[in-house]
């Protein structure tokens, strides 16, 4: 899951200037922006660790979300926030070369 950890400075770097030709983000795997009606966002923590470990946490995270996605109007139509990551159910994106990155 980690190859990227396994390799030298060098073979890092060749890695990234690939990627970055490419108009790749920098992590793995590219997520091309397709025009789409409904998109699924998954987001993981550093390592897949919990992070989101009370309900309370889990809560605040969900309004942050909301109060975001409401604020760039995208409709959130179904989620869940687990204790290492979520899953949003998006309507209403409008993907622009500026906001490629929101999905990386």
């Amino acid at each position: 899951m980690y190859k990227y950890r396994q390799l030298t400075q060098e073979e890092k770097i060749i890695v990234i200037q690939e990627r970055l030709a490419k108009g790749y983000p920098l992590h793995s795997p590219p997520h091309p922006v397709e025009n789409s009606e409904f998109y699924l966002i998954t987001v993981t923590g550093y390592e897949h660790k919990c992070r989101i470990n009370s309900e309370e946490r889990r809560q605040q995270l969900l309004n942050q979300l909301f109060e975001y996605f409401t604020y760039q109007d995208i409709e959130i139509l179904a989620w869940v926030v687990l204790q290492n990551h979520y899953h949003l159910l998006v309507k209403n994106v409008d993907f622009t070369p500026s906001d490629r990155n929101f999905i990386c």
